[in-house]
This record gives structure tokens, C-alpha cells and sequence, in this order.
């Protein structure tokens, strides 16, 4: 979905605070709240993704690439072991909410 902002940035609805606008510009602007989900591509990922994706925008974090999962629509996927804290925090930003469900080492 796109949405045309004007001069003030505002068009009556919440900007994702991340993002950056400029006056006149067009951004894309996912309206969803957006949720970070750990560990997608093991047997509770694949069988609770499809359902939350219907309700929330998803960021996706794995250690590997996803193969048992095809990206969809307003998804995210980021690559990263939950161990590596900056990434954890990194993949954190923006987020509403987490499923944590990585860590089957």
C-alpha cells in the first residue's frame, strides 16, 4: 500500500516510527502492527506463521535461510542467530511484539 504524505507528514494515520518522510514523497506504509518471530523455519514456525501472517506483519528471523516457508506479502526476513545480541536488538526495532520459538541448538 502506498500513501501519499503531505507537507506535515501526516495523511490521519500513524507513520511507522522508523521511517523517514519527506514532504511530497511517496512511502510505502504497512498499517499492520508488525511482530518478530524467532525461529520460523522449525516444526512450531511452520505450522504458526501461516496463521499469525493473517492478523500481523511479520519479521522473520532465522539463523538459515528460510526453505520450508515462502515469504509473503508485507513479510520481513532477517538472517541472524539469536545469540548475536546487536542483531537480536536490531531485528527488535519497530516491533510490537515476539513469538519467541529459536534456540534448538
Amino acid at each position: 500500500m502506498e500513501l501519499r504524505l503531505g507537507a506535515r507528514g501526516g495523511a490521519g494515520r500513524r507513520r511507522n516510527p522508523g521511517s523517514t518522510v519527506l514532504p511530497g514523497r511517496v512511502v510505502a506504509v504497512s498499517l499492520r502492527e508488525r511482530i518478530l518471530i524467532t525461529g520460523p523455519g522449525g516444526r512450531v514456525g511452520r505450522e504458526i506463521v501461516p496463521r499469525l501472517r493473517e492478523h500481523f506483519a511479520l519479521r522473520l528471523l532465522d539463523v538459515a535461510p528460510l526453505k520450508s516457508i515462502a515469504l509473503a506479502g508485507d513479510d520481513e526476513f532477517v538472517q541472524a542467530d539469536i545469540r548475536d545480541c546487536a542483531a537480536l536488538r536490531q531485528a527488535c526495532d519497530g516491533v510490537q511484539g515476539m513469538v519467541h520459538l529459536g534456540g534448538g541448538f
